[in-house]
């Protein structure tokens, strides 16, 4: 029995998965199959199952350089009042991405600097007794 899946789709809490399937008879055919999802996760970069980080995290930015927008991820193993700052090298907050209490969880910030200048800046996460700094550059 030979089963391709040439394409997947998801809508709503549905699933479906286009490709050659074998019958219940034995039979060969092109076929669209449906499958009612109650519980879909996601799963993104280097996550093989739906658990809660066990450490803090700041992950550097992807891409960087960047032309103004980047994606700046974070885990929190508890829940934690998370600030996440960005700084030029003068040291002066440019931007607020995050101000509030958020629950445990993998999370990622969108960072879109098209109103700043060309250069290096720097991002910081505040999260309980969890802080890290790391940099980004900004070319246009």
């Amino acid at each position: 029995m030979n089963n391709w899946v040439h394409a997947l789709a998801v809508m709503g809490g549905e699933l479906y998965a286009g490709g050659e399937f074998t019958t219940a008879g034995g039979v060969s055919a092109n076929y669209i199959a449906k499958y009612s999802c109650s519980n879909v996760t996601s799963v993104g970069k280097d996550k093989t199952e739906n658990t809660l980080p066990n450490t803090f995290k700041l992950e550097q930015n992807y891409p960087n350089p960047f032309n103004s927008t980047t994606q700046i991820a974070y885990d929190l193993p508890t829940e934690e009042f998370v600030s996440l700052r960005v700084y030029n090298l003068l040291g002066q907050e440019v931007a607020v991405l995050v101000n509030e209490r958020r629950p445990a969880g993998a999370y990622t910030v969108t960072f879109r600097a098209s109103d700043l200048p060309s250069g290096m800046y720097f991002y910081r996460i505040s999260a309980g007794e969890f802080q890290q700094t790391r940099k980004l550059l900004l070319l246009r």
